[in-house]
């Protein structure tokens, strides 16, 4: 399949309201315009009904799960209220709640299965404290399955809080 064909393809899907395509927190418009955009499915289910049979990405469906909440908690959602950041040093955080063009940003949330493994708690812990030092903030959030905990980084606090905790609202 080509790359306009895919283009087209998640434009209708977009219009549809079966995906929504989320794009990276930058200030430049054309910078916003150049990276590559993540795309979330409107129902998890649909979407692991839809995927490979072998496939069960867990962190996947978490990370989608995570951004349909804040879609829902957001009420109507502005275009680029929920973008994802990059770092100076390339590491990704999975969502920044907040607006492009007002100075500070509201959230800053990541989701991770498990934070168990110690590549992986460095990973997402280094992430985020850079993005926090990076846009401002001294709070942050990781929404994992089943860990609950609060971790002192550079740039401020980082909570770590069970998915239903944090569905029903209980952070």
């Amino acid at each position: 399949m080509g790359k306009d064909t895919l283009h087209a393809l998640l434009d209708e899907l977009s219009d549809a309201f079966l995906v929504f395509p989320v794009s990276i927190f930058r200030r430049s418009l054309r910078a916003r315009q150049i990276a590559p955009k993540k795309a979330y499915a409107v129902d998890p289910g649909l979407a692991l009904a839809m995927s490979h049979v072998m496939a069960e990405d867990v962190g996947r469906r978490l990370e989608t799960t995570v951004y349909l909440e804040l879609r829902r908690r957001l009420g109507r959602v502005r275009e680029g209220a929920i973008s994802y950041y990059v770092t100076g040093d390339g590491h990704e955080v999975d969502f920044v709640v907040g607006d492009r063009d007002e100075p500070h940003v509201a959230q800053l949330v990541q989701s991770c299965v498990s934070l168990r493994d110690m590549p992986t708690r460095v990973r997402e812990l280094r992430a985020l404290d850079e993005a926090m030092t990076e846009l401002g903030r001294r709070e942050a959030t990781i929404v994992t399955l089943y860990e609950r905990d609060t971790v002192e980084v550079g740039a401020g606090t980082v909570e770590v809080v069970p998915a239903w905790r944090w569905l029903l609202g209980l952070e």
